[in-house]
């Protein structure tokens, strides 16, 4: 496998020219998919999409939690412990930023029926929080350095990263979320989106077809496309997912 290693070293490559490079057979095409998993898993290459790998080393997100986010999750993890839920902290992005945002966006994803219990509880602990559908109603009179939304979670959201018990979104997942919500994510806009997805995207690693799966779902693909092609990286490798 390390011959892999060396012939497509910096190179983006899909699992078919793989399988022809080793001249394989189907048990051998099993081997070499385990080989790339643990060295997926190792950090030596990284899936760049389905049946996609970059074959260097690249980053993998981790967020960057402020204590804002720390305190909500032990909250929600004590008083609802059975609770599904996935959290997006936008301070992550600051360091992308030329601008930086006047305030910072905490979303709580989960199931509908628990958005008015969460804000209810978080309200006894004097923690102010909003429902996204009522937020364009009362923006105008929100003061606050933390932004605290909560929303139904989507079926096609991609999976979380989670961290002990708590699950937060993925890179893919909120690079498209900046584009689709200007509602609470309009300090995310325009040349500052181009500086975070150039920015996030030349530091992480990225599934593309996880990206752009749900950017579909969410009727968002061209905007997106257009936001990757302003990378190097996914000009790349675009012709390969």
């Amino acid at each position: 496998m390390n011959d892999y290693l060396t012939k497509f070293k910096n190179d983006f490559v899909g699992i078919e020219e793989i399988f022809s490079f080793a001249k394989a057979n189907e048990t051998e095409k099993d081997a070499i998919r385990k080989a790339l998993t643990r060295f997926v898993d190792k950090g030596e290459i990284f899936r760049a999409g389905r049946g996609v790998y970059g074959f260097f080393c690249k980053s993998v997100y981790t967020p960057k939690l402020n204590e804002q986010t720390k305190r909500l999750s032990e909250i929600l993890i004590e008083n609802f412990p059975y609770l599904d839920f996935t959290i997006t902290d936008t301070s992550f992005f600051a360091e992308f930023m030329n601008l930086q945002p006047f305030a910072t966006v905490l979303l709580i994803e989960t199931k509908e029926s628990a958005i008015i219990p969460i804000i209810s509880n978080f309200q006894k602990q004097n923690i102010n929080s909003y429902a996204q559908k009522d937020y364009p109603k009362i923006e105008r009179y929100i003061k606050s350095d933390v932004l605290i939304l909560l929303r139904a979670y989507f079926a096609s959201n991609p999976n979380p990263i989670k961290c002990g018990k708590v699950k937060y979104a993925s890179l893919e997942k909120i690079l498209v979320d900046l584009v689709c919500d200007t509602d609470i994510f309009g300090q995310y806009q325009a040349s500052e989106l181009e500086n975070i997805y150039q920015n996030a995207i030349a530091k992480y690693a990225v599934n593309y077809s996880k990206l752009l799966k749900y950017a579909k779902a969410r009727n968002r693909k061209s905007e997106c496309i257009s936001l990757l092609e302003t990378t190097e990286e996914y000009l790349k490798v675009k012709n390969l997912l």
